[in-house]
Order: C-alpha cells, then structure tokens, then sequence
C-alpha cells in the first residue's frame, strides 16, 4: 500500500496541471480547482484519488480537453433548449 505524500499548494497545483495536460486537456483550470479544494476538505476518496477517473475521460475521449468544443456544445445545447421551449406553447 502507498504511503501519503504531502505537497504544499503551489506543488499540488502544478501537478495537476501536468496530470491534466498530459490526458489532453488544454485548459484544465476548474478541474484543478476543484480537485485541489476536495483534497484539502473533502473526504479522503475525493481529490486526487477521484481525478484519475477525469484523467482516464480526458485520455478515452468521454471528455473533451479542450474548451471552446466545450462551449461550443453548450452554446449549441442552449439553442435547442430554446428551441423547444419556443414551440412548446404552439398546438
């Protein structure tokens, strides 16, 4: 069994960037964020042990690395939300 490893802030940060950006994910800013605040309040499973299952996303393909394909496909998402919604009322 591995032992734990303590990194100040700035280490963990930079090593999850890494991690990120070697799956392919150009911007993984949020991830981190969030990744980082989960280790430091969360329960143990969380943080990084939870990030290798994004990474392995991000490497397979289930996510996209990149964000402006990601806010295209919300953009796109949006306009078909409002889409329904406008003909929804016409019967």
């Amino acid at each position: 069994m591995a032992g734990e490893v303590e990194l100040e802030q700035k280490e963990a940060e930079e090593l999850a960037l890494k991690a990120c950006r070697g799956a392919g994910a150009n911007d993984a800013s949020a991830l981190v964020d969030a990744t980082l605040s989960a280790a430091r309040f969360g329960p143990a499973t969380l943080g990084f042990p939870h990030m290798v299952d994004y990474l392995n996303s991000f490497r397979e393909g289930r996510l996209s690395g990149s964000v402006s394909k990601a806010l295209a496909n919300a953009t796109n998402a949006q306009r078909g939300i409002g889409l329904f919604s406008s003909q929804a009322g016409q019967r």
